[in-house]
C-alpha cells in the first residue's frame, strides 16, 4: 500500500539523498535543489514522501504562503515514479495544509500535464505563466 507522508525535519538528511533526484526532476528552472534543501532544513518548507512500504517512489516540497490575504499550500516541486499508486493519497497533504489555515493549494510552477491529471482532484487552471530567456 502507498503512503504520502511527511518527513519530519531531523530525518530529513538521510531521506534527502534518496529524494533529490525526484524533486530535481520537477523543478521547473532545473536547478535550486541545494536552496530548496537549505529551505526545508530551515523548516521554512515541507518535504512529503510517497512511499510503498519503505521503498520512496516520488516526493514533493510544499511552502505555506501568504498569496493577497490567502494563506495557501504551494507545491513547490513533485517528482518520481508511480503516479497511479500515490495520487490518491495527495488527499493526505490537502489536509495537513487545512489544518494549517490553508485556503487552497496550488501547484504554481508545474508542467502542463498536472492539469489533465489534478482536474478531477478538482483543481483548475487558473493561469499560465510565460517566459522568454533573453
Amino acid at each position: 500500500m502507498t503512503l504520502i507522508v511527511g518527513v519530519h525535519s531531523r530525518d530529513v538528511p538521510q531521506t534527502w539523498p534518496q529524494v533529490a533526484k525526484f524533486l530535481h526532476s520537477g523543478l521547473m528552472d532545473g536547478g535550486g535543489i541545494e536552496d530548496l534543501f537549505a529551505r526545508v532544513m530551515r523548516r521554512e518548507c515541507a518535504l512529503w514522501i510517497a512511499k510503498d512500504n519503505d521503498y520512496i517512489l516520488a516526493a514533493c516540497v510544499t511552502e505555506n504562503v501568504m498569496l493577497d490575504d490567502r494563506k495557501i499550500c504551494n507545491v513547490i516541486t513533485v517528482g518520481g515514479a508511480g503516479m497511479d499508486e500515490w495520487l490518491t493519497d495527495l488527499g493526505m497533504i490537502e489536509a495537513w495544509a487545512l489544518s494549517n489555515d490553508c485556503v487552497a493549494m496550488r501547484y504554481e510552477k508545474c508542467r502542463p500535464g498536472w492539469a489533465r491529471v489534478l482536474a478531477p482532484k478538482g483543481y483548475q487552471t487558473k493561469f499560465i505563466t510565460l517566459e522568454k530567456v533573453l
